[in-house]
This record gives C-alpha cells, structure tokens and sequence, in this order.
C-alpha cells in the first residue's frame, strides 16, 4: 500500500483510478494493464514482495550449502567439483539479495534482481541436472528431486511475475527433457516417469503463479481506488477546513480561525518572551450605514476595509480576522507597542481616505473605523483574556471619543 500510495502522490490520482476501475470493470485473462498503470504496478509488486524474496534468497543459498556437505557423503571423489559448480548459484543468489537489498539506494541495480534471479534459475537446473547425472553413475537417484524442488522455488516462492516465470520454466522444461534424454542413465521407463512428473508440475505451478498474479493485480486495483479515495478524503478533509476557518463574504480568517491562532501566537510569544499586540477595528457608526445603504452596498463596503487592512498588515506572522458583523481584529506578534500604534494610524487613515459615502453618520460624512489596541508580553501577564478586554475596552474609548480615532495601550502604561 505504501508504493501505491506514493505512485498516487507521483502521478494524477483521477487518471490512475479511472484506469484501475476500468481493469476492474473488464476483468481480462491476460496479465498486463494500460502502460501507465502497469508502471505502477510493477513498483507496488516489487516493493510488496522485496523482504519476502530477499528471505528466500538465503533460504536458497543455504539450501545450496546443506546440497554441498550431502555431495561429500554420496559422491566423494566428485565432491569439490559440485561444490564448485554450486558456489556460481550460490553467488547469484547474493547478488540477487544484494540488488534486492540496495534496490531503494541504486535504483539500476536493484533493476538487474529479475536478471539475476533468471539468470540462477537456469545455471542451477543446469547444474542439479550435471550432478544428478554424476550421482546416478553412483546410484545415488535421490538427487532427481533438486530439479522439482527448484522449480517449486522458482514459481511458487520467488513471486516473479507470471511472463518471467513462463520463460524461465520453458527453459528449465528443455534443460529437463535434454539432460533426462542424453545425461542421466536411467532406464526408459523411469526416464518417462521423470518428465511425466516434471511437466505435470510444470503445469500446476505455473497454473498457480498465474492465479497468483492475476489475484495481486486485482488487489493491486482494489488497493489503488482505496488510496485514492482516502487521498481524496484527506484533500476534502483540509479544504472543508479551510473553510471553516475562512470568512465567507471577506476571504480573510473568521472568529474560530482567530480563536485559534490567538492561543497558538499567546503560547509561542510565552516561550519566546516576546509581545503580543492586538488590534481591534469597528467601522463606526456602521448600523446607520446598513439602513441608509442597501446589503450589498454594506458587503462591498466590509470587503474594501478587510482589503485596506490587510494592505497594511504585510508581516508574514500578521494575522487578520473577521472578528463580528462590523468588527476585524488584527494579531501582530512581536511588534512593540510604539509600532503596534502607528500601525493602527495608518490603517484608520487608509480607510478614510477610501471616502466611501457615509450619509446616515452621526459624525462623518464618509465611512471611518475606530481601533482598540492592547500590547501584552504573555510572560509578564499570563492571562490571555486581558489582552481581548484590552483591546476591547480601548476600541469602546475610541468609539466614545468621536470616531475615527485609535486608543491603544500596553503593560507599560497607555498611549494616545
């Protein structure tokens, strides 16, 4: 699941899935899919099977050297040339483990494992058919199990795909009939016998390893839709909740997006004994605006002061929110209370110099906000709630004084 999960991430998910539930629709007899899915099945297949083929590997090998030790006990004079022969498959069995084993490191190399494992299989059916016919001359006929026991390994254990073992066991078929044929004394009878035991497996193996296949492929499918879907899911999943923490009429956070930040920048300046400032705006006088102006007039009007706002908030830690209706709060880590004024200046005077028509006010014949600003160091004052009742009760002052104006304050005292 792992390989395919990392071939979606690599590759477009939509395609990828519609061609797996296109296999899955048409189940087909035949072991191959559209090119780019079979790409990412062959590296699922390698990868699913890779510690199970690098164990019987070993296991092959130290069979090898348990085979070695029986020659000197069945066929002594001829004992060191079989344990010569046998050190050829014990070496590409290594180097079958080698490339298996470094295939993630060296991606060429861990190519050549097929090779590899071909290239085994038939230098050791060569070389079990050449000591089974040394070990008949020494009436040793137990050595004809090797070639079977081969082919179990080969079809059953190794996992090779099904066109790489039809080949290989074709080979070894040939190697069989050949060496039974011109090699190995045996009588006539027992000779048949042999190859009528040797193609029936033959067949059942390969009959297996195809079923074999043909089931991995349809997990393969299954396995593949799944990942997709939970891709899916999981990118659904991160834009509903980017959603939920975004203002549908502004774009900018919402009140549960500040909330949220909020503790997160309070716990962050704490450990870095840094400062906090938070700035509160309310667009005056903004109830009078609503019943002059129509709704939609009232949305635009919100929407080029968040725009103003954020025009002037240009650090990248600067966070601005739709704190209510007509409210918007602006969180600006570290920056000192001097700054965090000016700053608040600068934004009122912006949106004032947008003169968007305000009839309907008491006070201004144009749209103006006021600004509540708080200055906190969260290692000095531990309560979060003072820097919000802060920051709201400068923005009510501001409001009382007229409008259009900023009142700002900070633990060191107030200022104006």
């Amino acid at each position: 699941m792992q390989t395919v999960r990392n071939q979606i991430t690599e590759t477009s998910p939509s395609a990828l899935a519609e061609k797996a539930a296109e296999a899955l629709a048409r189940p087909s007899s035949r072991l191959n899919f559209p090119a780019e899915l079979e790409r990412t099945f062959i590296a699922s297949h390698d990868e699913q099977h890779a510690r199970t083929n690098r164990l019987f590997a070993l296991l092959g090998a130290l069979f090898i050297l348990i085979s070695g030790v029986n020659d000197f006990w069945a066929m002594p004079d001829q004992a060191w040339l079989t344990i010569l022969l046998r050190a050829g498959a014990l070496l590409l069995a290594s180097l079958a483990v080698v490339a298996m084993a470094v295939r993630t490191m060296v991606p060429a190399v861990g190519s050549l494992y097929p090779t590899l494992l071909v290239l085994f299989s038939l230098y050791s059916q060569a070389t079990l058919l050449f000591i089974t016919g040394v070990a008949a001359e020494h009436l040793h006929f137990s050595y004809q199990l090797g070639p079977l026991l081969l082919l179990l390994f080969i079809c059953l254990l190794t996992r090779l795909r099904f066109q790489v073992t039809l080949i290989i066991v074709i080979c070894m078929w040939y190697m069989q009939y050949f060496a039974t044929s011109l090699w190995i004394r045996l009588p006539a009878e027992q000779s048949l016998y042999v190859m009528l035991v040797y193609s029936v497996l033959s067949v059942i193996v390969l009959l297996a390893n195809y079923r074999f296949e043909r089931e991995s492929r349809r997990v393969f499918l299954q396995d593949l839709l799944l990942a997709t879907e939970r891709e899916e899911l999981k990118a659904a999943r991160v834009q509903i909740e980017q959603l939920s923490l975004a203002d549908d009429l502004t774009g900018i956070g919402n009140r549960r997006h500040f909330d949220r930040q909020l503790s997160h920048e309070w716990l962050r300046a704490k450990r870095g004994r840094q400062s906090v400032s938070l700035l509160l705006f309310d667009i005056d006088a903004f109830t009078h605006y609503n019943e002059q102006y129509d709704r939609a007039t009232g949305d635009r009007t919100l929407i080029q002061v968040a725009e103003t706002i954020q025009q002037k908030a240009r650090r990248q830690s600067d966070l601005l929110c739709r704190y209510s209706s007509e409210q918007f709060a602006l969180l600006t880590p570290d920056m000192n209370p001097a700054d965090a004024l000016l700053l608040a200046r600068s934004i009122v005077d912006s949106v004032l110099a947008l003169k968007l028509p305000h009839e309907g006010s008491p006070q201004h014949a144009v749209v103006t906000i006021s600004c509540g600003c708080m200055t906190l160091w969260p290692h000095k004052q531990p309560d979060i709630k003072d820097l919000i009742q802060g920051a709201d009760r400068n923005l009510r002052e501001a409001k009382r004084a007229g409008g259009n104006q900023v009142e700002a304050s900070s633990t060191n005292g107030a200022a104006h």
